[in-house]
């Protein structure tokens, strides 16, 4: 999604801008994602977020950052400004989560903005368990029948923007 950003991001020069406008671009992989494994601790987004701060703040040596996520990494970049408050100095989402601050410490609009998520996703995320919980099952029905993948496509679009 943000492959044509790199380039003026990290050379601005290249695209028009400054030499001194220049900024370290870090794309880190999620772990259990690709060819990589999963971390010891299951508490995945949590644990993704430390491992990310640390990335940042000791091996590379930023003590400031602004974050950027997107689908399940908008969870971990909510997480990294909640729990790393000194070092993230804005955050960038293109999908808002929900629930990832512990309720007792929310406020009030936080548990709106937090129980109304949590609605939607038990009205419309039913898919998401499903292909959490039995892969198996839509893969091998998706594969057999174009018009049920195109079927299945279209249902899950459509939640998205009714």
């Amino acid at each position: 999604e943000f492959l044509d950003v790199i380039g003026p991001l990290t050379q601005p020069s290249k695209h028009g801008g400054r030499a001194e406008d220049a900024f370290t671009v870090i794309i880190p992989s999620l772990p259990g994602y690709g060819f990589s494994s999963l971390p010891g601790d299951m508490n995945i987004w949590k644990t993704t977020a430390r491992l990310w701060h640390k990335l940042v703040t000791e091996v590379i040596g930023h003590q400031q950052y602004v974050a950027q996520g997107g689908d399940v990494g908008s969870e971990i970049t909510v997480l990294l400004a909640h729990h790393f408050p000194h070092s993230v100095k804005a955050i960038h989402l293109n999908l808002l989560p929900w629930g990832y601050v512990p309720a007792e410490q929310q406020t009030p609009e936080e548990k709106v903005w937090s129980t109304t998520g949590d609605a939607y996703m038990a009205a419309e995320f039913d898919y998401l368990r499903l292909q959490a919980n039995r892969p198996m099952m839509p893969s091998v029905a998706l594969a057999d029948s174009p018009i049920g993948t195109a079927a299945w496509i279209a249902s899950r679009t459509s939640c998205f923007t009714s």
